[in-house]
């Protein structure tokens, strides 16, 4: 099982859900505008998923397509961001079976990025 840095930003999302709320909408325009002021940057995104929520492959598939589509509304191009997606195979703290606590299962249920420098 493999980890992401517990410290790297995330958009948190409900249990079986891919919504983005609107402090996250105005963090991701924020990113998209510092991302569009330096011709260098570029965005990576990693969806997960808790192993309790329902088909975790797919729901991070859609939370990773979700942040995708408002960067890009927001006028990141394409070329620009770099996207995966991993269901409950990879977590943030290593709660891999449903049996973690709730907080930790929440934990899961996100999108994390980082902004790169090429």
């Amino acid at each position: 099982e493999k980890s992401l840095d517990a410290d790297i930003p995330v958009v948190c999302f409900d249990k079986n859900s891919h919504e983005l709320r609107s402090a996250d909408k105005q963090r991701l325009k924020d990113i998209a505008s510092l991302i569009l002021a330096d011709p260098t940057a570029s965005i990576k995104i990693y969806a997960l998923a808790s192993s309790d929520e329902n088909n975790p492959r797919q729901t991070s598939l859609w939370r990773s397509d979700a942040v995708l589509r408002q960067l890009i509304q927001y006028g990141l191009g394409i070329d620009r961001i770099k996207s995966s997606y991993f269901g409950s195979n990879i977590s943030r703290n290593g709660c891999a079976n449903s049996n973690c606590p709730e907080e930790l299962l929440k934990q899961n249920r996100c999108v994390v990025y980082e902004m790169i420098k090429n």
